[in-house]
């Protein structure tokens, strides 16, 4: 009986010893495993501040940068405050993660032309480059229920604008059932939904802003990467026509009609 109590004792010990290891090293597991994953996808450095996930299936990161690619002078194309995830417990290393909800908060969009060609054109371009055969592996899958992007701001960058550059506030948007009806969605095909909805929200946003020149061009590389884009990407981006000379009231329709979505 002493034998079998020690025995309890010391697997005891051990789970204790393991939870908590696993609580010490899962935060910078999960900061260097995004990095990795969106630095390889997008072909340009990116940086994950902090992760901090909670074993109730709550995770928080801050600040995740995405650098401009080379030729453009800012130094960001893209700046993420925070993201809230809220997962199934214990589903954090299985190979398709359920995410019920993804909260993107405070994104500030940098859309720089050089040219007429666009930063954000060129990371959906490197997206869609893949990897060479030799490197291909089959990474996690993502079925996110609900995906909502929420205080968002661009800041719009060219040579062709009276003004060096100038900010306006993007609309809330929510997509529903991302990777969820082919079990599951790549790293890739989620960073393709995110920049897809971000180009296209800039885009409306830039009406009566930026140059017809610049709109026509940056409007062509999104129809053209939606064309691309794996079948249930095209459903939840839609049509990527816009009215030339759009309203505001009509931009607002053409998002909710675009993402088949909510805007608030």
């Amino acid at each position: 009986m002493r034998k079998l109590l020690k025995v309890v004792g010391v697997l005891l010990v051990l789970f204790v010893v393991g939870v908590a290891v696993m609580a010490i090293c899962i935060d910078p597991i999960v900061r260097r495993g995004v990095e990795y994953g969106a630095t390889s996808a997008l072909k340009v450095p990116t940086r994950l501040e902090e992760a901090t996930v909670k074993f109730s299936g709550k995770a928080r990161l801050d600040r995740f940068e995405v650098d401009n690619p080379a030729g453009f002078k800012e130094p960001k194309a893209i700046v993420f405050e925070r993201l809230d995830l809220t997962l199934r417990p214990k589903g954090l290393f299985d190979p398709a993660v359920y995410v019920d909800e993804l909260r993107i908060v405070k994104p500030e969009v940098t859309l720089e032309f050089t040219g007429t060609k666009s930063n954000l054109s060129t990371l959906l371009e490197n997206l869609s480059a893949g990897k060479p055969a030799g490197e291909q592996k089959e990474g996690k899958k993502f079925l996110i229920r609900k995906l909502k992007i929420e205080s968002g701001t661009v800041k719009f960058r060219s040579d062709l604008l009276s003004e060096n550059a100038r900010t306006l506030t993007l609309p809330s948007i929510e997509l529903d059932n991302i990777g969820t009806a082919e079990g599951g969605a790549s790293t890739t095909e989620v960073l393709k939904v995110l920049l897809q909805t971000l180009a296209t929200a800039a885009m409306n946003a830039g009406e009566g802003v930026l140059p017809k020149e610049l709109l026509n061009s940056l409007r062509g590389d999104l129809s053209k990467q939606l064309q691309s884009a794996p079948e249930e990407i095209r459903r939840k981006l839609g049509d990527l026509k816009v009215p030339e000379q759009a309203e505001p009231e009509k931009v607002e329709k053409t998002l909710r009609d675009l993402f088949d979505k909510k805007v608030h």
